[in-house]
């Protein structure tokens, strides 16, 4: 899912440009999908969802 793939490279700690050049996608589309991924996981900040698809200690 696209969706994901947007969530790791926000984990990776690429901007916005970086991740629109990885996926062959417009910077729109990809401001597109973090809004999408915000809203469906209630929160606001790009730091919050490097810590919500953070992998648990141990698996």
């Amino acid at each position: 899912m696209r969706e994901q793939e947007v969530a790791r490279c926000v984990r990776e700690g690429l901007t916005d440009k970086e991740i629109a050049r990885r996926m062959a996608v417009g910077v729109p589309t990809v401001r597109t999908y973090l809004r999408r991924i915000f809203d469906k996981l209630g929160i606001e900040r790009r730091a919050a969802l490097a810590g919500w698809t953070a992998p648990a200690a141990g698996r």
